[in-house]
């Protein structure tokens, strides 16, 4: 069965969805499936990972219809290169916008994924909330097939919209066994059940400050706080230290471990 996945940033950089769709694609080839993945890039570009395609689309400069013409672009491109696609999986709302009714309208499965409610994160303005929310219930109504990444975000267009959705949650690749004699805790510097593990990108409605604001008040000293993570598109929040006086920066610097992106192989 051919698959398109439309929606996400370049799957080669950190982020949910371009996890989800590097590592289901994955299993969807070795199960005999063939998948192809769009993905916004910046470049116009094919290639082939793990058997899969991918094709990169160069982001549009208006931030506000980038992902909705990208997913309108990569739905017609799919509809002419591959006219033998059976399912059409759209991540978020605003790829499939305007581009659902299309393939469905050829007979074909057109399903939306939902990776959360957007409105309720705090990087966005309210009016920006609101015109989120005005798009996710559009798009609720309009679509016939519905999956959700928790069963918070099932039950609220449930109960919002009396819309029944399947919940799928986004899974983790378990390593099949672990050397307890790894070196890890020795490279970088840290002691067992000596530290607190913030895992995770550096975003706004992640709340990385508050959390460096709890460990400062709770006056713990025995242990540090190391932050894995980064945001390449706002490398700002990784200056998150600089508000503190000089007293308490030098506390977090004795403390606070900044690892940035990680990749660890057990």
């Amino acid at each position: 069965m051919k698959i398109i996945f439309i929606g996400g940033r370049d799957i080669h950089k950190l982020g949910g969805i371009e996890n989800y769709m590097f590592n289901l694609a994955t299993q969807l080839v070795l199960m005999g499936n063939e998948p192809v993945v769009y993905c916004e890039s910046d470049r116009n570009e094919v290639e082939y990972i793990n058997g899969f395609k991918v094709i990169h689309q160069k982001s549009v400069k208006n931030v506000y219809l980038n992902k909705i013409i990208l997913g309108l672009k990569a739905t017609i491109r799919s509809i002419i290169n591959d006219p033998d696609a059976e399912v059409f999986h759209y991540n978020g709302w605003a790829p499939s916008l305007l581009s659902f009714w299309i393939p469905r309208s050829l007979g074909k499965v057109s399903l939306l994924h939902g990776h959360g409610l957007e409105w309720k994160r705090t990087k966005y303005s309210h009016k920006q909330q609101k015109i989120m929310k005005m798009m996710e219930r559009i798009t609720a109504f309009l679509h016939n097939h519905l999956i959700m990444v928790s069963q918070e975000q099932t039950d609220f267009f449930l109960s919002e919209y009396n819309k029944k959705c399947t919940t799928i949650p986004t899974a983790v690749n378990l390593p099949s066994a672990i050397d307890i004699n790894n070196n890890i805790l020795e490279k970088f510097k840290l002691k067992p059940e000596g530290y607190f593990l913030y895992l995770g990108r550096l975003v706004k409605d992640k709340n990385p400050d508050i959390l460096i604001k709890a460990f400062i008040q709770s006056e713990i000293t025995d242990k540090k706080l190391v932050i894995a993570g980064n945001n390449d598109s706002d490398p700002a929040l990784l200056n998150i230290c600089i508000i503190y006086p000089k007293a308490i920066r030098i506390r977090l610097f004795l403390q606070v471990q900044f690892m940035g992106r990680q990749k660890i192989n057990f």
